[in-house]
């Protein structure tokens, strides 16, 4: 492949990711912040479910950064 073509895709990785990553993490405040009791009985969901919804993406964007960081990283003889 063109060097070019993958230092792009290096970078989309990266900043994907770190949207990603960034998202999750804003996601987790806000659910710890604005998820009192009363709405915990309204909605039928804890505090800590909601939180753990955002673990997934979280590891997401943690892949892609290192995919982004790694790739191309090799090596050459």
């Amino acid at each position: 492949m063109s060097p070019i073509f993958v230092r792009l895709l290096r970078t989309l990785l990266i900043a994907i990711g770190a949207l990603t990553l960034v998202s999750a993490i804003v996601n987790v405040i806000a659910a710890y912040s604005l998820i009192g009791a009363l709405e915990e009985e309204s909605l039928n969901v804890t505090r800590g479910e909601v939180i753990g919804w955002y673990v997934g993406p979280a590891l997401l964007g943690v892949a892609l950064i290192v995919l982004g960081i790694l790739w191309g990283r090799r090596k050459k003889k």
